[in-house]
């Protein structure tokens, strides 16, 4: 049975190709007759297409503007936004919003006279709460950088049984060394 190549005596696969060569490979196969790799239009020049484009019109914007979560909104992009929806259009009511708002700014006396009063907790105490969880820096250097505003708890009875237990590891692993050292010397005795 002939295969790829034209005689006979040739092995069975792909025939080899010539890279270097300028001519386009050519296969003789019974059902697939050679034919140009490259088709006559890819030979031949082509013009260059036109560069420019012609600018379309902008559409204008409908009367009610969606913004990105789909809501329809009452005032379009771009225009002077106020007050409609929370206060109304009033001026009166936005000057009386204002006077309310500063009214409950946290400026200097007010906050004095709310920690004076007990209606503020004191911002010097740690917060202290029994469901938190131990501090790892303080758990095992006995300090954090943080101090009393860390957010977990700085237990030293926790920091001080973690260096008793730590020690304790230290001890037992050390005579585990220590024997395993001692088992291994009188085994290389005895051989």
């Amino acid at each position: 049975m002939q295969g790829w190549g034209t005689s006979s005596t040739s092995t069975s696969g792909p025939p080899s190709v010539n890279l270097l060569s300028t001519q386009a490979p050519t296969l003789s196969h019974p059902l697939h007759p050679p034919s140009n790799p490259l088709p006559q239009s890819a030979t031949t020049p082509h013009p260059a297409p036109p560069c420019k484009k012609e600018k379309k019109p902008d559409a204008p914007l409908p009367p009610t503007y969606v913004n990105k979560t789909g809501f329809k909104s009452v005032v379009p992009p771009g225009s002077k936004k106020s007050f409609v929806i929370c206060l109304g259009d009033d001026p009166s009511d936005i000057a009386k919003w204002r006077e309310e708002r500063r009214k409950k700014w946290p400026s200097r006396e007010n906050v004095a006279e709310k920690l004076k009063a007990g209606i503020v907790p004191s911002a010097n105490k740690p917060m202290s709460s029994d469901n938190r969880r131990t501090c790892n820096y303080f758990l095992k250097n006995g300090k954090c950088s943080k101090g009393d505003t860390c957010t977990f708890k700085h237990d030293q009875e926790a920091h001080d049984n973690y260096k008793r237990v730590g020690e304790k590891r230290e001890k037992d692993r050390a005579d585990q060394l220590e024997t395993f050292g001692e088992v291994r010397r009188s085994e290389e005795r005895s051989d």
